[in-house]
């Protein structure tokens, strides 16, 4: 007899089957992972969009420090659903709305289903967009959401031991059949270096975004943000990383 399906992985498919989902991955911590799901959610929601941010690290959610607000102090209805945090237009959850800043030692199973709830939970009213802020690693969980219908959007830095764990982790994404995947280079001192292979794989090379020295102290300051370089290398890429 075949396993059922949680009902939440039902759902969350569900949602991510209705609304075009972005899942933004790294194989480390570091190369801006966060800070880009950040930026590109304010951006789709710039443009009229509705948009949603959840933060998926369980261990260490930073995404609040990147949009400068106080997810322990939200208040939460448990049981009853709750509503996600407005900022910047972008409909945000993260796990500490519910662990007031203490990290969850959850693992396997525990770990998918703790992430499943947050997205289910959340009354997101009408979306055209979802962004999940991923944990760093580039395996069980991108594996996961790929599964359920969400697009996988891999950052690098173009330092070797970076590119490295991506070029390795594109073809394991080959091997298990993912096909919606996106491949983006933070932090870029030269031209795209992972063009050629992830296009051999049948993968799209979103492009590149540069180094922004005026980015750090720009952070927690949405609309400061939103006037750096780096927003603006990321505006260029939004109709590429939309059409995937």
């Amino acid at each position: 007899m075949r396993p059922m399906m949680d009902f939440r992985a039902h759902r969350v498919k569900e949602l991510f089957r209705e609304v075009k989902t972005f899942a933004v991955l790294s194989s480390k911590g570091g190369v801006g992972k966060t800070t880009f799901s950040a930026v590109l959610s304010m951006l789709l929601a710039k443009g009229g969009a509705k948009v949603a941010l959840a933060d998926l690290d369980l261990t260490n959610s930073t995404t609040q420090l990147v949009l400068g607000v106080h997810a322990e102090g939200a208040p939460v209805e448990e049981g009853k659903g709750f509503k996600p945090l407005n900022v910047a237009g972008v409909k945000f959850v993260s796990p500490l709305l519910f662990t007031r800043g203490r990290p969850l030692a959850l693992r396997g199973s525990s770990a998918s289903e703790a992430l499943r709830e947050l997205l289910v939970a959340a009354e997101w009213g009408e979306l055209d967009f979802i962004v999940l802020d991923m944990p760093p690693g580039l395996k069980d969980e991108a594996l996961e959401v790929a599964s359920l219908g969400a697009r996988l959007v891999v950052l690098t830095t173009q330092d070797p031991l970076s590119l490295h764990s991506v070029s390795r982790a594109l073809r394991f994404f080959k091997e298990e059949g993912v096909e919606k995947v996106g491949v983006l280079e933070n932090m870029a001192y030269s031209a795209p270096l992972l063009r050629e292979e992830a296009g051999r794989l049948g993968f799209k090379h979103l492009g590149t975004i540069g180094f922004d020295r005026e980015l750090s102290a720009a952070i927690g300051r949405p609309e400061r943000m939103m006037n750096t370089s780096f927003a603006r290398d990321v505006e260029k890429i939004v109709p590429s990383l939309v059409a995937l």
